[in-house]
Formats: C-alpha cells, structure tokens, sequence
C-alpha cells in the first residue's frame, strides 16, 4: 500500500475548475512556430487533453511560456493560433506543454463542451457520438442513463443536428479520423427498476473509473455504487479525507475520457479484503474552489 496523501493538504490544492471539463484524448495534430532559439520547426504530434479552450499537446522543441505557434487539428481539418501557458512537466517522449486557443470561435477540436453548471445532477462523463451524423458531444449521465450504458454500450438520446432521437455510442480517437464509422448496434431494453429504487438515488453499479492525483499518480479501480453527488470505489491506496483528485467515470483505455475534481470524502476497511472503500463527492463549479481560466489550468 502506497504511502497516505498528507491530510493537511488544502482541498483542491493542484486541481481547480474550469469552464470546461477536460477530455484525455490523442488526436494528431499539427504544430508549427519558433523555438526558444528562434528556430523555425513544424512538428506532427498529438494531444494529451482537449478542453473547449485549451490543451495539452506533446512536443520535442523547447518553448517558453507567452510564445505563438500555428496548430493545426488534422482530424478535423481546422487551424488556430495558441499561446504557450507553460510546460506541464517532461517524458521520454518529449515535453508536456499546456496551450491556450487565442480565438474562441474556432471551433478546432469539433467537439460539443456543454458548461460546466449542466453537470451539476450528473453521475457520469462520456464523449458520445451520434450513430447518424457522427456529432460528438461530451455528455453527463444520470445514475440511470449511466446503467442503461454500462449494460448496452449504447444510449437513445435527441440529436440537435439530426432533430431526432437517435443512438449515441463513445466515441474514440479512431472514430473521430474514420470517414465512415462502423453502425451502432440496436440497444437492448433498459432495466425496469422499482419506484422506491428511482427515488433511492444511488445505484449499485461496477464501471472502472480513473483515479488522478499529483502526488499518488494514476490508479484504476472498479465503483461500488454511483450518484449524480459522487461514488464509492474500492482501492488498496491510502487516500486521505478531503483530499481532491481528478476522476473519470465511466473509463475506458484508448477513448476518450472526461476527468472532474472529485473529494475523498471519507475511508473505512472492506470486510473481506485488503482493501479500503472510499466515498467521494464531485466538486462542482460553484463551490469552494477558485475557478481560473482554462489556460491557467493546463499547465497542472
């Protein structure tokens, strides 16, 4: 078991809000400018996160922060100028830099970012794509629509593009690149559920989800129930009460993950394991956190 996170530590210290929630995805792109040295370069590489602002994207050239480069999405075909907010941090592929789109309008990453206040009552974030135009929407899942999911792999929900009811999947980073994504296949009826279940509020559900710390890193555990408030998850690491990490329920290895601030909000032993269980509550907009622009969050 991994050393305990300091207890002391300020909740939401490292992870504030944004006005988007961020998507870990890969898509390729295309960056061009001038390095520290005034050298001119245009490299082929890929994102790390998306927001509807910003991004984290992989680099091998040197920047600092406050410089200008071209990017260009090649999945979607679209340009933009960023700023460089600031390197995130370094790998032995290359350099981790948070950006900023200096032009709002554009649309570069042709992805629907609903505010963050929409997400207030959910349970779930996923990036789903419609069956019959391919629109791709990042979306928030009651307890009920994340158990119809869990259990079809497919949601009926309206299409503004369409103007009808259509099926939506999740959406990869090889979809977006596919001219002719393969057909979504026919959901099977939703659970029936009891009136006094409905009202309950919280449901039972096993989905992996992605714990994210600064500190303790990267963890995937399995939930034991969720609500539009937060979930419970099992795990072997020692996560000390209040505390803020970054999550992503449901997750799904090489799509597209939405991670929010969540708080641990309380720890005890499972009765037959060596495991902890965990409560943890979503952080939303509004409450106790300093919001900050997107292109002061990439960088964290």
């Amino acid at each position: 078991m991994t050393s305990a996170i300091n207890a002391r530590e300020e909740p939401g210290a490292g992870i504030q809000p944004r006005r988007t929630d961020r998507i870990s995805i890969k898509l390729p792109v295309q960056v061009s400018g001038s390095d520290t040295d005034g050298k001119s370069f245009t490299e082929r590489t890929h994102t790390l996160l998306v927001s509807r602002h910003g991004a984290r994207i992989l680099l091998q050239s040197v920047l600092a922060p406050g410089q200008e480069l071209i990017l260009h999405c090649t999945a979607t075909g679209k340009q933009a100028q960023i700023r460089v907010v600031g390197q995130v941090e370094s790998s032995e592929e290359g350099f981790h830099y948070g950006v900023e789109i200096l032009d709002s309008e554009v649309d570069l990453w042709e992805l629907v970012f609903p505010p963050l206040s929409e997400g207030d009552k959910a349970a779930a974030r996923l990036l789903l794509e419609c069956a019959g135009c391919y629109a791709r929407e990042l979306t928030y899942l009651n307890e009920f629509e994340l158990e119809v999911f869990q259990g079809n792999g497919v949601l009926s929900r309206i299409c503004k593009r369409c103007s009808n009811m259509t099926l939506w999947k999740q959406c990869t980073a090889g979809s977006i690149l596919d001219l002719a994504p393969p057909p979504v296949p026919s959901p099977s009826p939703a659970p029936v559920r009891s009136r006094n279940e409905r009202t309950e509020g919280r449901v039972s559900i096993k989905a992996e989800a992605c714990i994210r710390h600064p500190q303790e890193g990267e963890e995937i555990v399995k939930t034991l129930n969720v609500s539009r408030s937060g979930f419970c998850f099992k795990s072997s690491r020692a996560y000390a009460p209040g505390i803020v990490v970054e999550a992503a329920l449901p997750y799904t290895r090489e799509v597209g993950n939405v991670f929010t601030a969540a708080r641990i909000e309380y720890a005890e032993p499972f009765p037959t394991e060596a495991t902890i269980i965990y409560g943890a509550s979503y952080v939303r907009n509004s409450r106790n956190l300093r919001a900050k622009p997107d292109h002061e969050q990439t960088t964290q």
